[in-house]
């Protein structure tokens, strides 16, 4: 495929995809969503990972429901995805949990990323 145009930072950060986030945020959002009461290594942490949510996903949803306020003209979808975000995330900090996969079939179309 070629564009027709030079290729934007975004682009380009998006094809490389490898954002870092502060290990303490991780260890931060992973103690609100669980995590801290699984041990790492335990016979168990396999299932009990399984029960909790990903943290790829919360930050993606995260994301979403804050760019349409970052942005100069959001358009309708993009206002959309972010409500759904933003309803996606109360859900599920006030412990009316969703599994991953209801969080996954619920989510906005671009946070739908198989991981």
């Amino acid at each position: 495929m070629t564009l027709d145009r030079n290729l934007s930072a975004a682009e380009l950060h998006a094809t490389r995809n490898r954002v870092s986030v502060s290990p303490d945020l991780i260890r931060r959002l992973g103690g609100a969503l669980g995590y801290d009461a699984i041990e790492a290594f335990g016979t168990d942490a396999q299932s009990e990972l399984s029960k909790v949510f990903d943290l790829g996903d919360i930050i993606d949803l995260i994301l979403l429901s804050q760019l349409p306020d970052m942005e100069v003209a959001p358009g309708m979808e993009q206002q959309v995805e972010g409500d759904i975000a933003k309803q996606l995330l109360r859900r599920i900090s006030t412990g009316d949990y969703l599994t991953r996969q209801e969080v996954h079939d619920r989510g906005p179309d671009p946070f739908l990323v198989d991981t």
